[in-house]
């Protein structure tokens, strides 16, 4: 983490690393998608490629992951899938149990935030997706993060009101 390596991610590592629990790369140079096959490393629960240069879409395999934690991709280039109108990677992330943050600020995905974020675990307690490009309305069902203490929404293109269901995420701290 925070050094300069450069590394433009092949389309098919192999990656196969069980035991990983950790991986943090970020601070650096790496390129390339982000590779489905990051989840045949079954114990990840964290991950951390924050500020590289990474694009593309969010593979969904990281819902795969199911003992994943801590989920950090700020500051890449991130996209949604083509022609998507939703961030439909957060549906593959509803398998993630322990998922407690979500960190996907700076990228361009340039859709809206689906229904079914509502079924993200319960026990995430950060969401951070500012500087997205983000449109239409933040969804009601938002409300069911009951334990979510940070909600970062800002420097998007969203619209309408906040939605009155954040009165029942009590734990609320930061919006």
């Amino acid at each position: 983490m925070e050094n300069s390596l450069y590394w433009n991610l092949p389309l098919d590592t192999g990656l196969s690393s069980p035991n990983l629990e950790t991986l943090y790369l970020g601070g650096n140079k790496l390129s390339g998608h982000i590779q489905s096959d990051i989840s045949n490393c079954s114990n990840l629960a964290q991950v951390d490629f924050g500020r590289n240069s990474l694009s593309g879409p969010i593979p969904k395999s990281l819902g795969n992951l199911k003992y994943l934690q801590i989920l950090v991709l700020y500051d890449n280039q991130l996209t949604a899938e083509p022609g998507e109108q939703e961030m439909t990677f957060l549906s593959s992330l509803s398998n993630c149990i322990f998922l407690e943050e979500l960190v996907i600020s700076f990228n361009s995905f340039n859709t809206t935030i689906p229904d079914y974020i509502g079924n993200l675990s319960i026990s995430l307690k950060k969401f951070i997706a500012s500087y997205n490009q983000i449109k239409g309305q933040i969804p009601m069902k938002i409300g069911s993060l009951k334990n979510l203490t940070f909600l970062d929404l800002s420097y998007n293109n969203l619209t309408g009101n906040i939605p009155s269901t954040l009165g029942g995420v009590e734990g609320l701290q930061r919006l």
